[in-house]
């Protein structure tokens, strides 16, 4: 989860820079992607000591959100995953 917060999320402008950072990855393989979803959409809905997604989402992909609390990551992630599904769909999807 760390990796996939690092790798697009981290030094991202805003979510439009982290949706054009997966759409480029995905143009080679969607592997990385489906495996990176699976791992979002657990953590996103599992539930964890307080404030563990508020630190996962504040230090590992340095984000700053509207609600800095647990829900309020845990929504952000959720969006994330809805994101790269989007993405997914796009690339695999025929013209």
């Amino acid at each position: 989860m760390r990796e996939v917060l690092g790798s697009f999320v981290q030094d991202a402008d805003g979510l439009d820079e982290v949706r054009a950072d997966l759409r480029r990855t995905a143009q080679f393989n969607t592997m990385r992607h489906r495996g990176d979803l699976a791992a979002l959409e657990t953590v996103a809905n599992e539930q964890y000591p307080p404030e563990t997604l508020a630190r996962l989402v504040g230090w590992d992909a340095s984000w700053v959100l509207e609600d800095p609390s647990d829900a309020g990551a845990a929504r952000f992630l959720r969006e994330l995953a809805q994101m790269l599904r989007e993405v997914i769909d796009e690339v695999e999807s025929p013209g």
